[in-house]
């Protein structure tokens, strides 16, 4: 090993002592669920690495932090924003229900067909089983969020169908 090696070695090891938690921390706060956050810890990690020699050895705690902080940010951006797009399935290639007597399948394409298209992505998901938490998941959401669109599309369709198709009540 080199006296190079040795030396980045020597700081990476600091680094990681000095401001590991701050690094678990930051990522369980930008991930969903134990798994996600271990994978951006070692997204994070991995960059820490390749970058470390443009961190100036005669930088001051604050320096380094700053600097770090950036970098976090920067692999959380690139994680969520330019190389993960959800993938979505077209509408009428959903299977969304089993046919069956206690709904009328026709009113509800129909219902689904006045939605916008990334409601409809949403709703197509949770009919084919998907849980609020594996859609927030591959939305790069948090669960309360993905519940809270969930709960105004559904709203969404309960004004739709009362508008267009309940019959008043004397």
């Amino acid at each position: 090993m080199s006296t190079g090696d040795y030396d980045k070695n020597c700081r990476y090891d600091v680094l990681l002592h000095d401001f590991g938690r701050h690094i678990a921390s930051y990522c369980s706060r930008h991930a969903v669920g134990r798994g996600e956050t271990r994978e951006l810890v070692q997204d994070v990690m991995v960059t820490l690495w390749q970058k470390l020699d443009n961190l100036d050895p005669a930088s001051t705690p604050r320096q380094v932090n700053r600097w770090l902080h950036k970098l976090m940010r920067q692999v959380v951006f690139d994680r969520y924003f330019r190389r993960r797009q959800p993938t979505t399935v077209p509408l009428d290639e959903v299977a969304m229900m089993p046919e069956s007597e206690d709904y009328d399948r026709e009113l509800l394409d129909d219902l689904v067909a006045r939605l916008d298209p990334d409601e409809q992505q949403l709703i197509a998901e949770r009919f084919e089983g998907y849980t609020p938490a594996e859609m927030a998941e591959r939305h790069h959401t948090t669960v309360n969020t993905m519940n809270q669109r969930l709960s105004r599309i559904t709203k969404k369709l309960k004004t739709i169908y009362e508008q267009q198709y309940a019959t008043p009540t004397p």
